[in-house]
C-alpha cells in the first residue's frame, strides 16, 4: 500500500480536497518546523488567565513565531501530497496550480494547510495529549519546557 492510498477526503468550500502522509524524511522536518510554531503559542495558552486572555496572547505571538516563509514552505511541502478536485479530475495542489487556485481565497487555503497539518501530524499531537493531558506536560514531553 502507498502513500496515496492513505488518502482523506474533505470538503473546503465548494472544493473537494484530498491529502494523505507525506514520506517520514520529509514529515520529521515540517514537524520539527512545526513544532518551532506551536511551542511559544502553547506556551502562551498555558501562561494562565482566562481562555480569552490566553487566545488573545497567543494571537499576539503569531506574528512573531509564523512568516511569510513559513506559509510558502507547508504550501510548497503539502502541495505535492494533496489534489483539488475539478470536474472529476484529481489536479496536484503544487505552488503553479496553488497560486491560481487560492487567488483571492485565504480562507480556504489556511483550511487547506490546517488539514494537511492534521492527516500528517494530528496523531502525533493527540498521543502527546492522551499521554499529557494538558499543554504543559505536552511541552515537556516534546523537551520544550
Amino acid at each position: 500500500m502507498g502513500l496515496e492510498d492513505r488518502k482523506v477526503e474533505k470538503t473546503i468550500g465548494d472544493e473537494v480536497y484530498s491529502t494523505w502522509p507525506m514520506a517520514a524524511g520529509k514529515g520529521r522536518e515540517a514537524l520539527l518546523r512545526l513544532i518551532g510554531i506551536v511551542s511559544p503559542l502553547a506556551g502562551k495558552a498555558i501562561s494562565g488567565g482566562s481562555k480569552l486572555e490566553a487566545f488573545g496572547s497567543m494571537l499576539q505571538a503569531l506574528p512573531s513565531v509564523l512568516g511569510a516563509d513559513d506559509v510558502k514552505y507547508f504550501c510548497e511541502t503539502f502541495g505535492p501530497y494533496s489534489r483539488v478536485i475539478k470536474d472529476g479530475k484529481a489536479i496536484p495542489l503544487v505552488l503553479a496550480t496553488q497560486d491560481e487556485h487560492f487567488a483571492g481565497r485565504y480562507t480556504e487555503m489556511t483550511e487547506w494547510l490546517a488539514f494537511c497539518i492534521e492527516v500528517n501530524f494530528g496523531p502525533f499531537f493527540r498521543g502527546l495529549i492522551a499521554k499529557g493531558g494538558n499543554a504543559e506536560s505536552i511541552m515537556k514531553a516534546i523537551n520544550l519546557g
